[in-house]
């Protein structure tokens, strides 16, 4: 009945059958899995509970309960759980799930001593792999190694050449993290996470297309929310703002994020969608209190949207369009610096061009890359 969908009656079934046989751990266990199907989880944990006290050493019962209970945040609960695991030491399974209850609590030095025991009892891929994730989270500078062990094993190859291409990158070697990613994307073509920082290198050097296809490719395979938002701030660093609106649109019926809120909300400001951009910083800040940059956006917004109401009252007057002299263009370039220049939007890199002389057209890289050399021939003179 459980196979089949068919929970309630499954549950009842259960209930005659334990009626009969009294306190059976696995009719218990069982009865659990029913509850938390049904989206029953406090009653869930309690019956696997009960399941415990008629065998203490019943580990599908721990297993169940310590998913339950992390599910929940119960931390308390869950950390004496994983004791019971640690003190069964019967199989590598347990050892594992303990690791990862401590790595839910944050307790990476309890994490890697569980892994470790795992791996004393299976030697296996995907606990090199799981070891080297916790040393990258640990800051330990031995996750490298795991990953090569892991590389030299039957199994999960794939994730261990994209993990040690984002430890490559973490620590400036680009070139060497972008052959990790192709590797790994080689080894096993659906690797969502590969073309996703795949992706992230080509934006590094400025391949931004490039890179917006890389996104693409990994949020058709797999839609995260890491992707969708690396590729709609990619479309709106070049100023594709109607292809960045609707994808960070898709992002955020993948899962509400602050960084997703907060990057719409720079797009509809730039759409001249002021009520809405303000709304959409808002929302990024109750989802992050402390995500600074939208807290910031949003008070500008407020200062921008005020503004517009005030200029309502009556007609805007005819704007001038002031042309500086000669020197006041060489004051304003000797401010400009690669990062501000990437700052600005597409069209006012474009304004201080043509205010140089220069040539407006090509991609956004193109143009600072052209008032950043006419900076180096002016310093020159």
């Amino acid at each position: 009945m459980f196979l089949l969908g068919r929970n309630e009656e499954a549950f009842d079934y259960l209930g005659k059958s334990l009626r009969l046989e009294g306190e059976n751990p696995s009719l218990l266990t069982s009865a659990g899995n029913v509850l938390y199907t049904l989206g029953k989880l406090e009653a869930a944990a309690k019956t696997y509970e009960h399941a415990l006290a008629a065998d203490p050493g019943h580990l599908p019962a721990m297993f169940n309960l310590l998913t339950i209970l992390t599910d929940m945040a119960e931390s308390e609960r869950a950390k004496s759980i994983s004791q019971l695991l640690r003190k069964s030491e019967t199989s590598w399974q347990a050892m594992a799930a303990a690791s990862i209850e401590a790595h839910s609590r944050n307790d990476m030095k309890q994490a890697l001593e569980d892994v470790e025991h795992a791996l004393t009892l299976e030697n296996l891929s995907a606990l090199h792999n799981y070891k080297g994730l916790l040393k990258i989270n640990a800051g330990d500078t031995g996750a490298m190694e795991s990953f090569e062990k892991t590389k030299a094993m039957p199994l999960d190859q794939s994730e261990a050449f994209n993990n040690s291409g984002i430890l490559l990158l973490r620590t400036g070697e680009i070139e060497s993290a972008s052959m990790e990613f192709d590797k790994a994307i080689r080894l096993q073509r659906n690797n969502h996470a590969a073309w996703n920082n795949r992706g992230c290198i080509l934006y590094k050097v400025d391949r931004i297309r490039e890179a917006i296809g890389c996104f693409e490719e990994s949020s058709v395979m797999y839609p995260t929310p890491v992707a969708l938002t690396n590729k709609g701030f990619c479309q709106l660093s070049i100023d594709l703002l109607a292809d960045a609106l609707r994808t960070f649109d898709q992002s955020l019926k993948t899962e509400a994020t602050a960084e997703a809120y907060n990057n719409k909300g720079i797009v509809l400001e730039r759409l001249g969608r002021l009520d809405e951009a303000r709304t959409a910083f808002l929302e990024a800040q109750r989802l992050a209190p402390k995500f600074r940059d939208a807290a910031d956006n949003a008070k500008r917004m407020e200062q921008k949207v005020k503004e517009g109401e005030t200029m309502q009252l009556g007609p805007a007057p005819p704007g001038e369009e002031i042309v500086g002299d000669r020197d006041s263009v060489a004051a304003t370039l000797a401010t400009l610096t690669k990062d501000s220049l990437k700052a600005m939007r597409k069209q006012e890199v474009e304004a201080i061009c043509e205010s140089l002389g220069l040539s407006a057209a090509g991609t956004k890289s193109d143009l600072i890359k052209r008032i950043l050399h006419e900076k180096e021939l002016r310093g020159k003179r």
